[in-house]
């Protein structure tokens, strides 16, 4: 039996990346995992609807991604009266969006760190950027996953710029752990976010990033609500036990 997990549009990250030489590689591997496949498990809606076009629906499985919120908890803070903590992890490549985060980041009156945990090609580059402008930035090349819920814990507020995502679990580890989320308003995102209860979504702009940092890092009432709805949203629905199950 062939049963493989499709929980990704692996044609567009390869038209964000600047990489469509490999859209006809992508695009025949595809085609050759639907044709051929017993069973497809998937994410979410839209790309349960997105598989539709290529395989049988009794073929498809939805299964949610999901983290374990026994592990990714609020901790206890240490209170930084010096500088609020910005965060996000993920890969330093154009599809999560990491150069116009720091310019936003700019942009913030209030003294702030932005802390980016992650590998990629674009470090230096936006070593350098963080430089020309002015933002104290900290790269972490790579954490042990049972080290992360101390990071997301030092944060005040967890980013994710991307310009595309999958059903993103990092963000979902954030939520888990109370931190209260901005994040793009794109596919994979905002089946996550409802804006205003458990996050802020914007539009992928410098401008709106850098309005909605600046919203939540002088409201501290606004973070602790979205956290605490964050947390919530995550033990209804993403639990990974009770998705499991």
């Amino acid at each position: 039996k062939f049963v493989f997990n499709f929980n990704y549009d692996y044609l567009e990250w390869a038209r964000i990346e600047g990489k469509g030489s490999l859209v006809p590689f992508l695009f025949l591997q595809q085609w050759l995992a639907f044709k051929f496949c017993d069973a497809v498990f998937v994410a979410d809606e839209k790309t349960e609807k997105y598989a539709r076009k290529f395989v049988a629906i009794n073929k498809i499985t939805i299964i949610r991604n999901g983290v374990d919120p026994s592990l990714f908890k609020p901790l206890q803070k240490i209170i930084n009266k010096k500088e609020k903590i910005i965060l996000s992890v993920g890969r330093l490549e154009t599809q999560k969006n990491y150069g116009q985060l720091i310019e936003a980041v700019s942009k913030l009156k209030e003294k702030t760190k932005l802390i980016i945990v992650g590998k990629g090609s674009l470090k230096e580059e936006l070593i350098k950027t963080a430089l020309k402008l002015k933002v104290k930035l900290e790269i972490i090349d790579m954490i042990p996953n049972n080290k992360l819920p101390e990071i997301y814990n030092s944060a005040d507020v967890y980013v994710q710029p991307s310009l595309m995502e999958a059903p993103v679990k990092t963000l979902l580890e954030a939520m888990s752990c109370g931190i209260p989320g901005v994040a793009t308003n794109v596919t994979g995102i905002r089946d996550l976010i409802t804006h205003g209860k458990n996050g802020l979504l914007i539009k992928p702009t410098e401008e709106g990033l850098a309005e909605c940092l600046k919203r939540l890092i002088g409201d501290s009432g606004l973070r602790q609500r979205l956290g605490i709805s964050a947390r919530k949203t995550v033990l209804e629905k993403f639990d990974k036990k009770l998705l499991m199950k």
